[in-house]
């Protein structure tokens, strides 16, 4: 039942000349006042029911969502295993390069010395005698012309 507020002033004034006017206003503040409307025990049910309702299906959505990021997790797990097994082969690859590498660098170092041993076997004697050459030549040239 609704009440009107001009009902309330009236039972405010009946209260006041029962009791006194604090006690009166007391108890208007402590009822419900007019114009308002209380959920009733039907209105409580729908909205539990309605919350319910879309607490599964937040429920569902956050389910989904779980499955998505696990399988996305599960497909970078499988990327970056997969990275590793490349590292892994260029690793080798380039252990193998500098393996090759020191080789060359050996081989490289015998070459010198090689070349080293016969610029002064081969091409030190053969300069020195061309040397020794052109000035026999040049002594023997300036006895014959002078």
């Amino acid at each position: 039942m609704k009440v009107s507020e001009e009902q309330r002033r009236t039972l405010f004034e009946l209260l006041r000349d029962h009791l006194d006017e604090e006690t009166a206003r007391l108890v208007l503040e402590v009822t419900v006042p007019a114009n308002t409307e209380l959920a009733t025990r039907g209105d409580t049910q729908e909205l539990r029911a309605e919350m319910l309702l879309r607490f599964a299906q937040i429920d569902g959505r956050i389910t989904e969502v779980e499955g998505t990021m696990l399988r996305q997790i599960l497909a970078l797990h499988d990327r970056i295993g997969g990275l590793e097994a490349r590292m892994s082969e260029v690793e080798a690859r380039i252990s193998g390069l500098e393996a090759r590498m020191s080789d060359v660098e050996a081989r490289m170092g015998g070459l010198e010395a090689k070349l080293t041993e016969r610029l002064y076997k081969v091409v030190v004697p053969v300069l020195i005698a061309s040397n020794v050459l052109i000035v026999a030549v040049a002594t023997w040239i300036g006895t014959v012309v002078g």
